[in-house]
């Protein structure tokens, strides 16, 4: 497939900004399922801040969705992605796919591409892969956040 070129690509990155806002609001408020949605479809157009932010959804949705330490593939799977679209922050996280005590340079507020959610995405990289597990809903009970 070749490369989009002149008003169609243009026209396909401002879909993918505004999919990107949509998403970031809805991840801001805590509705995971619409940010899922809107930030996955910027994803789709190679947003970078896309990516991170989607990475934000899976660590949210985690015990929810995928239960086990199944989200930590995807964690890592969605910052690689951010860092090759090109996000500075997702890239500076890199060494942290590969070993979660790998020392970084200090990430000061004013450091951070994206200092709303990147802290968050920091912390879970830096914790083991069974981070952030949740009890498990009771029986008739459907998690906060599930789909379907």
């Amino acid at each position: 497939m070749e490369p989009l070129a002149g008003e169609e690509a243009l026209e396909h990155r401002r879909h993918a900004n505004l999919c990107y806002l949509m998403g970031s609001q809805a991840l801001a408020r805590g509705d995971l399922n619409i940010a899922e949605s809107r930030l996955g479809v910027a994803t789709g157009e190679q947003h970078p801040g896309a990516w991170f932010r989607y990475a934000v959804v899976v660590l949210r949705m985690w015990p929810c969705v995928f239960g086990g330490d199944g989200a930590h593939a995807w964690l890592c799977f969605l910052v690689n992605s951010a860092a090759d679209a090109g996000h500075q922050d997702a890239e500076r996280l890199l060494p942290l796919l590969r070993d979660p005590s790998a020392e970084l340079p200090p990430f000061r507020d004013e450091d951070w591409d994206d200092p709303e959610f990147g802290p968050e995405i920091l912390a879970a990289l830096r914790q083991p892969v069974t981070w952030r597990r949740s009890p498990e809903p009771s029986v008739g009970e459907t998690p906060s956040g599930a789909t379907g």
